[in-house]
């Protein structure tokens, strides 16, 4: 039999995966769902085990019309509704329209209605009940935009993110559906640590759960619209739920979550017990910059508030290059998802995404960011050479005819043309590249080799006779003067030097001492302590122990009493 499975946005291709393993065939991808050929036991495997399927539909009849009286006449005569609804069952319309003009979902259900109690009456004299809440059968009424009309049984009942556990949903609660889907895509091996930091409800946690132990959730909630219906197996339903239970595990203690809203948390615990998942999740009340991460290589999922129904943009802002710091120093080695609406994470969140998912939340448009967080064992990026002139690394400074580190087959200048190998300091350095040469920089042949015997060093080409010296160099404000010449007599010599740049001076001017840069002790002498200086020749008056002629300072008062 031809069945229907519908799903979110984006997630086509992984409830094809789904289908193909409950044993569906010839499955066929459509706008938000996925058609597919299966008896009894693959519709009941599927409404067990399916974690992406939102409703799984049984099509009965398709038309086109243009009004509303055209489809009132179509559903009335196109199916013999005594064989799916009992007098004594209740039913109801699920109606979804995209028409221009008939785009009232109410006064549609309500026309479609009437025409299978009209049905009932013209045949048993007789209608059945309408329980628009909680009915025994649930019809699909879908209308597109071109007018064509599909109705199909609802086997699932209602809709299959509704698992059954969520007591609470919190502020801005995620769809069952939705987070399955990205943990999903996200590639996370159910082995793996699990961490999301910022768990709201609790969501993200209690569907990576399931996963990992292999609990379907039909198992939560065994409520499904197939079971009312006039043709259900009751033994075959029982031996697929036998089959679901004997694949679970109860080993799983790796996944972890944590909030800062106490609140939120306890909402998230409520959740879990009612899933029974109290020994498989940890949930604690920290911060995301305090959460705890296992050494181990896993997977984080982070839903964050983006600002529409919780949160504040300016104050996401802040947090976004915060929370970039925090896992690149404590989930070395993680895979980190990001599910956002905001448009603006990603030129604040400081890595390079890997993969980017387009998907809806309702109705606001987010992005399913997907990142690497390298670790210390990860090997480091691969140079890429491919292209001539694209080459990364500044070519080395060859000596001679040492090649290039690294590279065969180069050779030098003067070996390509001679066919010799160069002198020290010869010649060029030619890398060969793909269709041509790259030359690097020149050695100077010409450079003075020190220590040869006969040989003169640099400054006595320049300057002529060594030890002499006149050079003047102009750099700007600073200008510096030399001048020095063989001293005669002592072998101490005659040292002046006009500066024109601030800074202390480095001179050794008369009077000076040149280690401080002060005055000496014995350059200040009065007529009183004369006698402590150190005996002077009387000839040349300069100290014999530090050939300096002393200066003698005056005393200006006695001088004057004098005169």
């Amino acid at each position: 039999m031809k069945l229907f499975v519908k799903t979110l946005q984006g997630f086509e291709e992984l409830v094809k995966k789904e289908l193909e393993q409950f044993g569906g065939t010839d499955v066929v991808i459509q706008k938000r769902g996925v058609s597919f050929e299966g008896d009894e036991e693959t519709l009941y495997r599927t409404l067990i085990n399916s974690t992406l399927a939102l409703r799984v539909l049984l099509p009965i009849a398709s038309a086109k019309v243009a009004n509303e009286e055209e489809l009132y006449l179509f559903v009335k005569s196109a199916v013999n509704w005594h064989d799916h609804i009992g007098l004594k069952n209740t039913f109801a319309f699920d109606c979804v329209t995209f028409h221009e003009t008939m785009n009232h979902q109410v006064f549609l259900a309500q026309k479609s209605k009437d025409a299978i109690v009209d049905q009932f009456r013209d045949v048993f004299d007789i209608r059945p009940n309408v329980d628009p809440k909680n009915p025994d059968v649930l019809i699909n009424l879908h209308i597109s935009r071109e007018g064509e009309v599909h109705l199909a049984l609802d086997a699932s009942g209602r809709s299959l993110n509704q698992r059954g556990y969520r007591a609470h949903g919190g502020d801005a609660p995620l769809n069952e559906v939705l987070a399955a889907g990205l943990i999903k895509l996200s590639g996370w091996e159910p082995e793996t640590p699990f961490i999301d930091p910022m768990c709201g409800s609790g969501t993200l946690l209690i569907e990576a759960a399931f996963m990992a132990k292999n609990k379907p959730p039909g198992l939560v909630n065994e409520k499904f619209g197939v079971q009312n219906w006039s043709w259900f197996r009751k033994g075959l339903w029982t031996m697929m739920v036998d089959e679901a239970k004997s694949r679970l595990r109860k080993d799983v203690d790796w996944i972890e979550g944590s909030d800062i809203s106490p609140k939120q948390v306890d909402i998230a615990k409520t959740n879990l017990r009612k899933a029974r998942l109290t020994k498989n999740v940890r949930i604690r009340l920290k911060p995301f910059d305090s959460m705890w991460i296992p050494d181990r290589k896993g997977t984080i999922i982070i839903n964050l508030p983006y600002g529409e129904r919780i949160g504040d943009k300016t104050n996401l802002a802040r947090m976004y290059p915060e929370l970039g710091r925090v896992l690149k120093f404590k989930a070395r080695g993680y895979k980190v998802c990001i599910f956002t609406g905001d448009p603006e994470f990603k030129d604040l969140f400081p890595f390079e995404p890997d993969n980017i998912t387009s998907l809806m939340n309702g109705t606001i448009p987010c992005e399913f960011i997907e990142y690497k967080i390298k670790s210390e064992d990860d090997p480091p990026p691969k140079r890429s050479t491919s292209a001539r002139g694209q080459y990364k690394k500044s070519p080395v400074r060859s000596t001679g005819d040492k090649p290039f580190k690294g590279r065969s087959g180069n050779k030098t200048f003067t070996e390509r043309k001679s066919g010799r190998k160069p002198a020290r300091g010869e010649g060029f350095t030619v890398k060969q590249s793909g269709g041509g040469d790259f030359v690097t920089k020149r050695t100077p042949s010409d450079k003075p080799k020190r220590g040869r015997p006969g040989q003169k060093q640099s400054s006595e080409k320049l300057y002529g006779e060594r030890g002499s010296r006149t050079d003047t160099q102009n750099e700007g404000p600073k200008t510096r003067k030399y001048s020095r010449n063989k001293s005669s007599g002592s072998g101490s010599g005659e040292r002046d030097k006009k500066k024109s740049f601030k800074g202390k001076s480095r001179g050794t001017g008369f009077g000076m001492d040149k280690r401080v840069n002060k005055r000496s002790k014995s350059d200040y002498v009065s007529d009183k302590d004369s006698s402590a200086l150190k005996p002077v020749d009387e000839g040349t008056g300069y100290n014999k122990k530090t050939n300096r002629k002393p200066r003698i300072q005056v005393n200006k008062k006695n001088q004057d009493k004098k005169d």
